[in-house]
């Protein structure tokens, strides 16, 4: 499965043992300068195809004092 983060880059690597997936792990670089809301919105995009287990790990590169810059 490819994954298509806006401003960022991903891995997707699925956890198995036994011929199955155990775990399924989404990585995401988000450069500090790219756009939240593009990014936001294509993750919204992507979360609903991933397996029910899975979990997202990275570095998103967020101020997350939004009065600062709402769009950063």
């Amino acid at each position: 499965m490819n994954i298509s983060l806006d401003g960022s880059d991903s891995l997707l690597v699925r956890i198995g043992g036994s011929g199955r997936v155990v775990c399924t792990v989404l990585a995401i670089y988000r450069a500090p300068y790219g756009g939240r809301s593009a990014f936001l919105g294509d993750l919204a995009r992507v979360m609903p195809t991933l397996p029910s287990r899975f979990l997202v790990v990275g570095d998103v590169n967020f101020d997350l004092n939004f009065d600062n810059n709402p769009d950063s």
